[in-house]
């Protein structure tokens, strides 16, 4: 069994850590980054996750971001979003939540045909439509951030999600990058685009399905310069049919509208690009 003993101190500040706190033992580790997330198993014998804030990000801004996801995650409760089942700040910021044992998008994106491609942004459009009706916005759609419970997926990865009602003006949303880049709307990267908002989650779902049925992005680049310069600027990108020539136009067309870069010639709501997928 890992007992993880190396990192046991980096989990504990004060008196107990999480997992004795919890009643859990540790199996293995799943991802890091400002935080790790591992697989756990609870006294009950049931399987989830776990994700521990590491300790060198207590009080800094990584933290604010931590709980805001916890919390953005605890008003959620849709069949394709990641469940969150509960959440601390003692004795060091952290929260449990389902475990998805079926892989990540990206570990599956290589071997989808364009009709399971289909069916899975349709799923994860409900849930961010969902989340939309809740006054949500995730910002950071990308494959690692849909996972797999089988063969159903989930959206994952709120920490840079937002509550729009935070805001005093929409403009504060235009205040610095958010966002994982090659999946960014123009909006994240200048503000003459307009605002961050709904219509970003869509653009970034544009993005996702386009990769899932031409197994490659939009728009090629050898730096983050050319990249900002490629999105920004007024030439689109490439139709998926010109890479897979079993893309049907309809469907070039429902991807295009979702990465037009004039946010009034997008989808206006995830309502009308579930129709038009036939959902």
């Amino acid at each position: 069994m890992w007992l993880f003993s190396r990192k046991k101190e980096e989990k504990k500040i004060k008196g107990k850590t999480v997992e004795e706190k919890l009643g859990i033992v540790l199996i293995e580790k799943i991802s890091g980054g400002f935080s790790d997330v591992y697989k756990a198993r609870t006294s009950k014998n049931e399987i989830i996750a776990i994700k521990i804030l590491k300790k060198k990000q207590v009080d800094t801004v990584s933290t604010n971001i931590f709980l805001k996801e916890a919390s953005i995650l605890k008003n959620l409760k849709h069949a394709n979003i990641v469940e969150l089942y509960e959440y601390d700040e003692k004795p060091i910021p952290w929260f449990s939540m389902e475990y998805m044992d079926g892989k990540s998008l990206r570990e599956r994106l290589d071997h989808l045909n364009i009709n399971e491609s289909g069916e899975i942004i349709i799923k994860i459009a409900k849930a961010l439509e969902y989340a939309h009706s809740r006054g949500v916005i995730h910002r950071d759609i990308k494959p690692e951030h849909i996972l797999f419970n089988e063969d159903e997926p989930k959206l994952c990865g709120w920490a840079l999600g937002k509550d729009l009602s935070d805001y005093i003006s929409m403009e504060t949303l235009d205040s610095g990058f958010i966002g994982t880049y090659v999946y960014a709307a123009p909006e994240q990267f200048s503000n003459k685009f307009g605002t961050v908002d709904y219509q970003t989650d869509i653009y970034q779902l544009g993005m996702v399905f386009y990769e899932m049925v031409s197994r490659c992005l939009p728009y090629k680049f050898e730096s983050l310069w050319t990249l900002v310069e490629n999105v920004t600027s007024e030439n689109d990108p490439l139709p998926p049919s010109k890479i897979n020539f079993q893309v049907s136009k309809k469907l070039d067309d429902i991807i295009m509208k979702c990465l037009a870069k004039n946010k009034e010639n997008r989808y206006q709501n995830l309502s009308d690009l579930i129709r038009e997928l036939g959902g």
